[in-house]
């Protein structure tokens, strides 16, 4: 099993408990921003790169747009490369689908709820309003309590 470890500036600093690895490789990031930067100065391709950090230079700068030209450029020629850019992509464009219908989800349960608490307090406030016109009108508060179902400690607060 081969283990690719990065570490910055600071040097390694990784522990490995109970894992056999065939082989480890380090690879220091600052090299690897060098290699980019003089890809950008035009001092360097991504033609004469091994494979290793090619992939490398992928998985750390795939997500920063300044780096866009060097991930198109390794898309290009590199077919492994080409193939998880798709596959990252798609997964992508499926989490966002998955997201979008999560989000309208959420939106229609948060709705719901609100309109049963409106629906509720609508239907508490009529309850008032009839156990008020019932008092208005000379109705006792046991009447009242028979046809509102509300206490008589709410009707007497009325």
């Amino acid at each position: 099993m081969r283990a690719w470890c990065f570490w910055p500036r600071t040097g390694p600093q990784v522990k490995f408990t109970g894992i056999h690895f065939d082989e480890i490789i380090f690879y220091e990031l600052p090299k690897l921003e060098r290699l980019v930067k003089d890809y950008f100065e035009g001092r360097a391709e991504s033609k004469g790169l091994p494979e290793d950090e090619k992939w490398c230079i992928f998985m750390k700068y795939r997500h920063e747009k300044q780096a866009g030209p060097i991930i198109e450029d390794l898309c290009r020629k590199e077919e492994g490369i080409m193939h998880a850019e798709k596959s990252l992509e798609k997964i992508y464009r499926s989490y966002d689908k998955y997201y979008r219908k999560m989000s309208i989800a959420k939106n229609n349960v948060d709705m719901f709820y609100k309109m049963k608490n409106a629906r509720e307090e609508g239907q508490q406030e009529k309850t008032l309003q009839i156990a008020r016109n019932a008092l208005a009108e000379g109705s006792t508060p046991q009447f009242v309590q028979k046809i509102t179902g509300l206490s008589l400690d709410e009707i007497e607060k009325l």
